[in-house]
């Protein structure tokens, strides 16, 4: 440390010696000259070298090289064509000491299409400053006698690169310009840049970049990697959330912008791959390889008639394709060897993680073994019900059968041949979808009824309900049924209607349930007749069949008698209510005249008034 401010030398080789401020010099005498100069007794340097380092340092430089004696015999040698002295450039530094330094850190902050703002630092001795800007091609526009640190700068042309300098006024004197900079406004339609996705999860990604000045809108453009077309999501915004996705699968995304200009730009396709591969690529497997792979590799692997063909690495890992591995089915699989020379006989293995627990050592994991052949190895093998869903590692290894040679093991070096590694998906258990059961009736008006059914089925997300009058063909439908009960409106009056509902699942749907009835009330007999609340008869009057809805949910067994007036039970019925709700009386061979319809049910009887006709 030799005193001046913020400066130290550091040896960084036999002959280089480096300042702090990052200029380095190729001798220690150079060096030392340097370190002296920095300790002169100048304010103006030692602000300098505070404020802004690296231009204290070119300085410095300036200083030494215009120092240098020029000498006839180091003209043809040296660069400078002549030899450091200390004297010189102290002298040049303390003849400069006074004079008016320029500004320094000198910063320009664009912060729209039209405008920047600049900032600079003064030394103490500066009172104003001058500043000049450009376009290219244009004269220089001129801000004079600026007695400020700060210049918001207005009415810049669009995607726009500019030139600018920068002087001091001092006492009596006006500096150097700065160094030109150049900075360019805001407005250009171009892609936007950093498109980067992130908080990936098997379902969803987030998709971002930064925005652009002056964008009208933005498109986001998202497919499976091996699709053709795109998912087009109009007016996005960054960030912006791609839902919906597929687990463990690779994706394609880029980003349209349509600028203030009608101009369209896109950003170069980013791929990203959603989570969710489950063991397959989270566990660590054991390592497998061939050393030696040259003269015989796997080429073909085929499950199910999706094959993948591939060279001689000694080992590889494919998530593409992912082999899908249904329980109900057994799996056909096939294994082709190639050879560089001629067909040796071969060992072939395949192994699956049934319980995805990172290793392939547990019983029935080890799913082929065909022996030894020389040409393709095809079987057959069944996945256990036991196995966990879900994408899993299947390692298939060869091995050279001949002199005495061992079947792979699904771990280590073999010698000849080669391991290959791949994802295989085992879908879950489609869950049964039940058929909706105990349809039942709630209310029947004149022009509607509300339907009830066991709720919630297993596996059911909606319900379908099909219903029409028992003397039509034409079934009418409603859809996405959330839940029970439903209101059926718009109905006839006095018919007779069956029904039917069904239960949609994730995967499927249920058949239909069996059919339901229901009948709706006489609008004009009933208009006038005083109705229990316990039980409607329908129709009232009646010629030859009344029926009778049981609208207390809470009755079980249910006794009903037609009466005469005179206390004459006529017809009988005993009802189980658990089974249905509605039954019928045929009452063709009865006088016509006026009755009485008596329900009995837990002790309690409800009477109503039948008119015969």
């Amino acid at each position: 440390d030799l005193g001046a401010p913020g400066v130290q030398i550091y040896t960084t080789s036999a002959n280089s010696y480096t300042t702090t401020t990052g200029t380095s010099f190729s001798s220690p005498l150079a060096a030392g000259i340097i370190a002296l100069m920095y300790s002169a007794p100048c304010a103006n340097i030692a602000t300098l070298s505070k404020s802004n380092p690296a231009q204290a340092a070119l300085l410095m430089k300036k200083y030494l090289l215009d120092g240098v004696d020029k000498l006839a015999n180091m003209s043809d040698k040296y660069l400078t064509g002549g030899r450091a002295n200390a004297f010189n450039s102290l002298n040049l530094i303390m003849e400069q000491c006074g004079a008016c330094q320029p500004p320094a850190d000198l910063n320009v902050v664009v912060t729209s299409d039209s405008t920047a703002k600049i900032s600079w630092t003064l030394p103490d001795s500066v009172k104003m400053v001058k500043i000049q800007y450009k376009a290219p091609g244009e004269n220089w526009t001129t801000i004079d006698s600026l007695n400020s640190f700060v210049l918001n700068l207005a009415d810049l042309s669009p995607c726009t690169t500019y030139e600018l300098q920068i002087a001091s006024y001092c006492k009596d004197s006006i500096s150097d310009y700065t160094n030109i900079i150049t900075f360019k406004t805001l407005g250009c339609c171009e892609p936007p840049t950093n498109l980067t996705v992130s908080s990936i999860t098997p379902g969803s990604a987030i998709v971002t970049w930064d925005p652009l000045f002056g964008a009208t809108s933005y498109t986001i453009h998202y497919k499976k990697f091996d699709e053709l077309s795109y998912t087009e999501v109009l007016n996005g915004s960054t960030p912006f959330k791609l839902t919906d996705l597929e687990a463990c699968t690779n994706y394609d995304v880029f980003i349209t912008v349509i600028c203030k200009s009608s101009q369209t730009v896109s950003t170069d396709t980013l791929n990203f791959k959603t989570n969710g591969c489950g063991a397959c690529e989270e566990l660590p497997y054991c390592d497998a390889y061939g050393s030696e792979f040259q003269e015989e590799w796997i080429s073909n692997v085929t499950i199910d008639g999706v094959g993948n063909d591939s060279n001689n690495d000694g080992y590889a890992f494919y998530t593409s394709p992912s082999f899908a591995l249904n329980k109900q089915n057994p799996i056909n699989i096939s294994i082709t060897p190639s050879f560089s020379g001629p067909a040796f006989d071969e060992y072939f293995r395949a192994w699956i993680d049934y319980n995805q627990d990172g290793d392939f050592e547990d019983d029935g994991e080890l799913v082929f073994d065909p022996g030894a052949n020389n040409t393709t190895v095809m079987g057959t093998f069944s996945v256990p019900s036991d196995a966990v869903s879900g994408y899993t590692r299947m390692r298939i290894g060869m091995s050279f059968a001949g002199f005495g040679g061992d079947a792979p093991e699904p771990c280590g070096e073999i010698v000849f041949g080669e391991f290959e590694d791949y994802c295989v998906s085992i879908p879950s258990t489609p869950q049964v979808c039940d058929i909706p059961v105990n349809l039942d009736t709630l209310a029947v008006e004149d022009v509607s009824a509300k339907l009830t059914w066991q709720h919630p089925t297993t596996g059911a997300t909606s319900y379908t309900l099909e219903y029409k009058p028992v003397t039509s063909s034409i079934w009418q439908t409603v859809s996405n049924i959330l839940s029970p009960p439903l209101a059926l409106t718009g109905l006839s009056s006095s018919t007779l209607y069956e029904w039917k509902v069904k239960s949609i699942c994730v995967a499927d749907s249920s058949e239909y349930s069996s059919d339901a009835m229901f009948m709706t009330l006489n609008k004009v007999a009933t208009s006038n007749l005083q109705v229990d609340s316990k039980f409607v008869a329908y129709p009232n009057p009646a010629s030859n069949q009344l029926n009778i809805l049981i609208k207390d949910l809470n009755m079980s067994q249910v006794t009903a008698h037609i009466q005469t007036i005179n206390g004459v039970n006529l017809i009988n019925k005993n009802i189980d209510k658990s089974e249905f709700t509605s039954f019928s009386f045929g009452i063709s061979s009865l006088p016509k005249g006026m009755y009485f319809i008596i329900i009995q049910s837990d002790g309690e009887k409800f009477v109503q008034k039948l008119i015969k006709q």
